[in-house]
């Protein structure tokens, strides 16, 4: 139901009910643990860039329902913080999309055995954020389709490590550790880190880490 639902995602920016169908279906959790989770996923070129092509078009075409995603882990996140001192609370059943989706995003790009660099697409670099209407005008509009859609992807980032509510931290850490996977994605990750730290303190182990 996941991939079917899934499979035309560029087609679905207007048709959330079938996402949202797939969502309720476990989709991302069978992503994760059964497509990815295979131990020759990996080995596979075509399968890698399958999820890659997957993901990053659910991300880039569907900004509104990612966010309605994180506003909800935020929600089930507190609601794990309010259980931790009453044992007397019932455990909570309610799903944990946002989570799945990070790991998931993680899981995908821990390992490239390829020499990919698939991760790379997550990481708009420092000094070149959307171009003037000008040079967009002499690259063509190809050029500017992309660009978009890199902006797009690190503001994804952005979105799952924004004020990150405490139990949803060791899902962001598993999403960066895979989208620092080579050499310069981890420089990426090192300055995305670097530049949104929120005290001295913090800048300074990071720049141990």
């Amino acid at each position: 139901a996941f991939r079917s639902s899934f499979e035309g995602v560029e087609e679905l920016q207007d048709d959330e009910g079938m996402v949202e169908e797939a969502l309720q279906g476990n989709g991302l959790q069978f992503l994760r643990h059964s497509v990815v989770g295979s131990q020759h996923f990996h080995q596979e070129e075509y399968f890698i860039r399958r999820i890659h092509v997957l993901l990053t078009s659910f991300v880039t075409n569907m900004t509104q329902k990612v966010r309605e995603l994180r506003n909800h882990g935020d929600e089930v996140a507190r609601e794990v913080m309010l259980r931790m001192g009453d044992q007397n609370i019932p455990p909570l059943t309610k799903r944990r999309d946002f989570e799945e989706l990070m790991k998931l995003v993680g899981n995908v790009y821990m390992q490239d055995p390829h020499g990919l660099n698939l991760s790379l697409a997550y990481w708009a670099p420092e000094e070149q954020t959307l171009p003037s209407s000008s040079a967009a005008i002499r690259r063509g509009p190809s050029f500017s389709k992309v660009k978009q859609r890199q902006v797009t992807l690190q503001k994804f980032v952005y979105i799952c490590s924004d004020l990150l509510p405490a139990p949803l931290f060791p899902s962001l850490m598993h999403l960066l550790t895979g989208l620092s996977n080579t050499q310069s994605s981890a420089h990426h990750c090192f300055n995305f880190l670097k530049a949104n730290s929120p005290s001295l303190e913090c800048t300074f182990l990071i720049r141990w880490w």
